[in-house]
């Protein structure tokens, strides 16, 4: 978990307050629990607000450090940037805001060693949510660490829970809208898609060439792609199928991404972009290359 230095915003947001002490933030992005004195079980939930049974979830607080730990629990908006990258609003900031129908309880807990709270989410019973809407539940704590001068510094660490709610008939509807070829990027060149040990293709120029492409999810509910490039010859057989970064995408967002190319012999190729994000159908798009 990384720590953000006093009055550097993260990204989307506004910059932290900073006074006496010292302040950072945290923000867990990865499936398991956080590696701070509280730890919770989960990053994402869903509720389906067309069912009174699946209207709540429950997430488990734990304290797995040796002091007594207390927190409060937060509920802020947020989105994507089209590279990916979280932003964070205060609640109600957002069109497709759930914040002003989330009941989060207990809005406080304190800890002992080795101890778990469970926090009960759940959607106002007299919300009619027709379509998805997203907030994200964060429980905020702050923890002091020693400094080299003797000082002490407060750190506030905020693990973050993304929740989801919509009726369970919804669909996200992921499409591949754009794939063109470009030059790479020096940073893109030193590190290819096919691997540390793979040399960027030949070009006009002896440059690089990398992929770009932008997926839209068109549907009603946020998506989770999983997408390869198919390197393919004249006669349809595939000579390197690469792994393309997982695609998370919001209704109505767009996801943008970039991959280098390994090395290919001269001929003419067809590169093929799919992805699988749950539908009954892939998405997929196409673009020629010819390496001279």
């Amino acid at each position: 978990m990384s720590r953000r230095p006093a009055g550097v915003p993260p990204a989307g947001g506004a910059p932290l307050r900073t006074g006496a002490t010292l302040m950072a933030l945290a923000l867990l992005a990865c499936p398991q629990w956080a590696r701070a004195q509280l730890a919770i079980d989960r990053t994402e939930l869903q509720l389906h607000t067309d069912s009174a049974g699946a209207r709540a979830g429950v997430l488990l607080v734990r304290n797995e450090g040796a002091q007594r730990a207390q927190a409060r629990l937060l509920v802020e908006d947020w989105d994507r940037a089209e590279d990916g990258t979280n932003r964070f609003y205060p609640p109600g900031t957002l069109a497709q805001s759930c914040a002003a129908h989330l009941e989060v309880q207990p809005r406080a807990i304190l800890l002992e060693p080795g101890e778990a709270q469970p926090v009960r989410i759940a959607m106002d019973a007299a919300a009619a949510v027709r379509e998805e809407c997203w907030s994200v539940v964060l429980v905020e704590s702050v923890q002091p660490r020693p400094a080299a001068n003797g000082r002490v510094l407060l750190y506030t660490l905020r693990t973050g829970v993304k929740v989801y709610a919509a009726p369970s008939t919804l669909q996200g509807n992921a499409e591949v809208a754009t794939l063109a070829l470009a030059p790479a990027t020096p940073a893109a060149s030193a590190a290819p898609v096919g691997g540390p040990s793979a040399t960027p293709t030949g070009a006009a120029g002896g440059s690089a060439r990398e992929v770009q492409l932008a997926v839209v999810n068109r549907g009603a509910r946020h998506v989770v792609a999983h997408g390869r490039l198919e390197v393919r010859t004249e006669d349809n057989q595939v000579v390197a199928a690469l792994p393309l970064p997982t695609v998370y995408a919001l209704p109505g967002a767009t996801r943008r991404l970039t991959a280098t190319l390994p090395a290919l012999p001269r001929g003419r190729y067809l590169l093929l972009a799919v992805f699988d994000y749950g539908g009954s159908e892939l998405t997929a798009s196409q673009v020629e290359l010819d390496v001279p």
